[in-house]
């Protein structure tokens, strides 16, 4: 497969960090020309190393979120996988060759505790831990924002990094959504769901695509425009794949602990988690692992990674998801929280 070239990977890293900025404004911020950052950005969009979503908010009726990791025994694991996705409230959920991971978002906490008994009395599982929290910047600080590792990557500096779930509109009370709002905004999540027309040239997505109305929620806060990767499409860049999925929780140690513990596997250890979810003294995070570095590559000088996490944190447990054998069976399908109507 070839590789990506340096403007590709720029691009892929500048469309992972987009927000509502103008065109013009973030090709210069990230030093790339009009002609590169058009025809890299037109192959990332057609070949699928990219793709985009809008990720709702609390105010549009989101007030909880369970996570949930599991392995289903072997000739359990296709019946219960199907039933996982069956569930309204299921916005992601991705199986390895043992593990099953679904995120799961609800409208309150009554729900969220049904949903948990539900999956925990799902036949067919040899073990299976949750995780239910209330959507905050402090419980989900990291929301599957790829930028982060995609920069240490490709060499660029992070420029949103880390994202956490979105909290909504910046003024405003706290009524429920009107009906309107969230047809409009069941219509605009729809949206990227669509196949790209035939023959376009890549620049009938972003928030530039969408109509007025739909440019309001997401400046408004309703909705946060996000780009996510496909690694198992993505080229190598420099020989550098990202091929491997870690899961990790545990207990910890100090209560107060979470901030401390990203700080450091970002700074010292050079780990950038995309999700980072903490309920009271729990932590989940999921991190994307490299193979192995190619021949003569520079060996990065930072601290151990299992050293720093077993100094935070007690009961650590790992999965690893091989992204070759592993199959996505929602991918951040958060159109499904809004029926259409009729």
């Amino acid at each position: 497969m070839r590789e990506l070239s340096d403007g590709e990977a720029a691009t892929v890293s500048l469309l992972l960090g987009s927000g509502l900025e103008s065109q013009a404004f973030a090709l210069r911020r990230a030093a790339l020309s009009r002609s590169t950052f058009s025809v890299a950005r037109r192959r990332a969009w057609e070949e699928g190393w990219i793709w985009e979503r809008v990720v709702p908010s609390a105010a549009l009726g989101v007030h909880r979120m369970v996570l949930a990791l599991a392995r289903p025994f072997a000739d359990s694991a296709p019946g219960v996988a199907a039933a996982w996705a069956e569930l309204p409230s299921a916005v992601y959920l991705a199986s390895g060759v043992d593990t099953l991971f679904g995120v799961y978002l609800t409208e309150d906490a009554v729900s969220a505790g049904k949903l948990v008994d539900y999956l925990k009395e799902t036949a067919g599982l040899q073990g299976i831990s949750t995780w239910s929290v209330e959507p905050t910047p402090t419980s989900v600080p990291v929301y599957f924002d790829f930028e982060g590792v995609w920069g240490h990557v490709s060499g660029r500096a992070p420029l949103r990094y880390p994202r956490g779930f979105p909290p909504g509109p910046r003024t405003g009370g706290s009524d429920p959504p009107s009906p309107g709002l969230l047809e409009l905004a069941g219509e605009i999540a729809r949206r990227p769901l669509r196949e790209p027309e035939t023959g376009t040239d890549g620049q009938k997505f972003g928030p530039g695509a969408l109509p007025r109305s739909g440019k309001r929620l997401l400046q408004k806060g309703y909705l946060d425009w996000r780009m996510f990767p496909d690694f198992a499409r993505l080229p190598s860049y420099k020989g550098i794949r990202l091929s491997r999925m870690a899961l990790l929780h545990g207990d910890l140690k100090e209560r107060e602990g979470a901030p401390v513990l990203f700080e450091e596997l970002v700074g010292s250890c050079r780990v950038f988690p995309f999700l980072y979810v903490v309920e009271g003294d729990r932590v989940f995070l999921g991190a994307m692992g490299r193979g192995s570095p190619p021949e003569g590559a520079e060996v990065e000088e930072r601290s151990p990674v299992l050293p720093t996490i077993q100094r935070h944190l007690a009961n650590v447990g790992v999965v690893h998801i091989e992204m070759g054998a592993a199959r996505t069976l929602l991918e951040h399908r958060y159109d499904r929280l809004f029926p259409p109507p009729g």
